[in-house]
């Protein structure tokens, strides 16, 4: 497995439904990918999180941007369970997530000024 993050985990490109609007926002949000899960990646760095939590960190509540960069980062393995569990919003249980050793190595390159690049490849 790479130590790069990854660009396009799904299928090689970002997911979207069949519709105009859609194809739309995910060319837009192409060209921002790595940024996010750099984002995300040195967030994580600072001290584990849930989805919601890391949304409101990176203040993207709205957009709902940080859960599928965080799913990306868990899918290239630079982020885990940590096996915690906190209750969210709505009142149910919400997984904590950490970095695993490859993603604090990665991350840490980032926090010392190694990067990252456009794609972070």
């Amino acid at each position: 497995m790479s130590d790069q993050l990854p660009l396009f985990p799904y299928a090689g490109q970002v997911p979207h439904a069949n519709t105009d609007t859609s194809r739309a926002a995910a060319v837009a949000l192409e060209e921002r990918l790595g940024d996010w899960q750099a984002k995300v990646l040195l967030s994580l760095l600072e001290s584990p999180a849930t989805d919601e939590q890391l949304e409101e960190r990176l203040g993207c509540v709205r957009t709902r941007t940080a859960r599928p960069r965080r799913r990306e980062l868990e899918l290239a393995g630079f982020v885990e369970d940590s096996g915690e569990r906190t209750e969210g919003y709505a009142g149910r249980p919400q997984i904590v997530w950490r970095l695993t050793a490859k993603g604090r190595a990665r991350g840490a390159a980032f926090a010392s000024g190694g990067g990252p690049p456009r794609g972070l490849g």
